[in-house]
């Protein structure tokens, strides 16, 4: 009995941990992800992007271009894999690419980004990527932007 009790009480902690990882700090979930960024059509990857969507350096405000933004990356032929550790975003990382209120405003804590914002970087046939990831839709994090860097 007193095993039972201990067996049932340790696997209530344990679901109880995996539930509290969120999926933008789930390496299974972002590399299921990253799979749906290199398969899924642009209309599905808009489903599964937030709006606005942060695309180099400017925040794309209509959902019909974040679809263009998917599309053209595609018909780039750009095939993506991760590269290195997630990192957590923060309220500063705007300066990083420009130093607009715009990005300020997306990037502070009142702004568009869940606590759990993450960069993710990403290699392709056309350079570094860093992926913005968040919160979640069904069981993968939300996009909440993609940005070239220099690596």
């Amino acid at each position: 009995m007193k095993y039972r009790v201990l067996s049932v009480a340790l696997a209530v902690l344990l679901l109880g941990a995996c539930a509290s990882v969120p999926p933008s700090r789930n390496p299974g979930r972002v590399s299921d992800l990253v799979d749906m960024i290199n398969t899924a059509d642009p209309a599905a990857l808009t489903g599964q992007s937030h709006v606005p969507f942060l695309f180099g350096t400017e925040l794309v405000s209509r959902s019909a271009d974040v679809e263009m933004v998917w599309t053209s990356l595609r018909d780039a032929g750009a095939a993506f894999v991760e590269e290195g550790e997630a990192m957590a975003a923060q309220p500063g990382d705007y300066h990083r690419l420009a130093n607009t209120y715009d990005l300020e405003v997306f990037f502070s804590l009142d702004g568009y980004l869940p606590d759990d914002a993450t960069w993710v970087p990403l290699a392709s046939s056309l350079g570094s990527f860093d992926l913005l990831i968040g919160g979640s839709a069904g069981r993968l994090p939300m996009i909440y932007g993609i940005v070239r860097v220099d690596r």
